[in-house]
Order: structure tokens, then C-alpha cells, then sequence
């Protein structure tokens, strides 16, 4: 990712005339919160990997939708169906902890490092124009 002093003074004069008006903070004043210790946690993974069950809908390009995952998965009823030509997979068909690391979040919570992990996570596919409304929907899909 290029960082934004790198580029050009006409390029960021032009994105910036190009995106005016278009991104406004979605609250007036960021809160703030202090986050329990992790050892009193419930840790959560939000990807965009495109990660699902074997036997479950494959991921359509940027529908902004979810897959639910039991935590008690076997990595080999996964499956990935990101459909960018440009997300290399190499990595995910090595080790899926890549993109979903289960084994890390039952280690840190046998070493009592993070209290527990969630039962299911809770997967999307790619970048979605409206994640506000994305975030919503997946709230009250689980019930919070």
C-alpha cells in the first residue's frame, strides 16, 4: 500500500477533488473505550477471504452477504471462492490458518492468553460499499 506522502502532490490534489463529499465519518466523535484484558476477551476473526462451508452457497462477487462457520469446523469442509483474479490463494491452500486461524485462537485460549473465542465466525466476501449497513445485518443475523 502506498502511503499517502508518496504520492504525487497533483495525484492527491486530484483524489482529493475526485472523493470530496463522497466519505463522511459516521459519527460526529469517535468514543472512548477501554478493552477488557484479553484474558477476559471473546475474540472475534472478520475476514474478507471469501471462506465458507464446502456444502454452502460459494460467494457471487460483491453481494455484501455473510457465510455463518461452527467453530468446531474441520478445515477440509472449507472452501474459498474469492472470485478477484488478483488474491493469490497459495497461501490459504498451504495452511488455512492463513485466512482462518482457528488453531491460533484454540492455542491462545489453552494458554490462557485470550479468555475464549467465538462458536461461529462469521465470514464475507471482498469489499462492500455500504459496511455500515453490512455490520447491521450480520448484528441482528446473530442476534445481537
Amino acid at each position: 500500500m502506498v502511503r499517502w506522502e508518496d504520492i504525487h502532490p497533483n495525484e492527491q490534489a486530484s483524489l482529493k477533488q475526485r472523493l470530496a463529499g463522497r466519505y463522511t465519518p459516521p459519527f460526529e466523535q469517535t468514543p472512548w473505550v477501554e478493552a477488557p484484558r484479553l484474558i477476559d476477551a471473546r475474540v472475534a476473526i472478520v475476514t474478507t477471504a471469501a471462506i465458507h462451508r464446502f456444502d454452502d452457497r460459494p460467494f457471487a462477487g460483491h453481494e455484501g452477504d455473510y457465510r455463518i462457520i461452527p467453530g468446531d469446523i474441520d478445515y477440509k469442509d472449507l472452501a474459498m471462492t474469492h472470485s478477484s483474479t488478483n488474491f493469490d490463494r497459495s497461501a490459504y491452500q498451504q495452511d488455512v490458518n492463513v485466512c482462518f486461524p482457528l488453531d491460533h485462537l484454540s492455542t491462545l485460549v489453552d494458554l490462557q492468553e485470550i479468555g475464549n473465542s467465538l462458536h461461529q465466525r462469521i465470514w464475507k466476501s471482498g469489499f462492500s460499499w455500504k459496511p455500515l449497513q453490512a455490520m447491521s445485518s450480520t448484528r441482528s443475523a446473530r442476534g445481537s
